[in-house]
């Protein structure tokens, strides 16, 4: 299949070098690829303090777009993205703690492009400080509808 892919592609009349064309074949089976997998990720470490907004160290972005994080008040941010890609029942959110966190994190579904999520100190039973989020891994899927 693949070779049959990498010939169409190569025979594009609009590509006239050969350099242009494997990066156009390879570009192409890496977009086919994404598209026949079960689901597009978002991968990136969070960190958070004070009133300020999470910020994001990207590891992988499946996305065709930004995702951009705010803060709402403590414990509680939101995720926005200029394109609608969250999907309502086919969208999650998981996250692991940084160093000494003790932290669950819940998502909740608020539009096409919004996904909000809270976070919870387990040893306190409250919301997180503001600084909760240090080194935290955090991955959103949005499964294939």
């Amino acid at each position: 299949m693949d070779k049959f892919i990498a010939r169409a592609v190569t025979k594009d009349p609009l590509i006239k070098n050969k350099s242009d064309q494997t990066v156009a074949r390879f570009g192409h089976l890496n977009e086919i690829v994404r598209d026949l997998s079960k689901y597009k990720s978002y991968v990136a470490i969070i960190s958070q303090s004070e009133t300020d907004a999470p910020t994001a160290i990207v590891l992988q972005n499946d996305f065709d777009t930004e995702l951009v994080f705010n803060y709402q008040s403590v414990g509680k941010y939101f995720i926005t993205s200029e394109k609608p890609i969250f999907n309502q029942n086919k969208t999650l959110l998981f996250t692991s703690g940084g160093p000494g966190n003790n932290l669950i994190t819940s998502a909740e579904f608020s539009n096409e492009n919004t996904l909000g999520f809270g976070s919870i100190n387990l040893t306190q039973d409250e919301p997180a400080p503001s600084n909760g989020f240090s080194g935290t891994s955090l991955e959103i899927r949005v499964y294939n509808t």
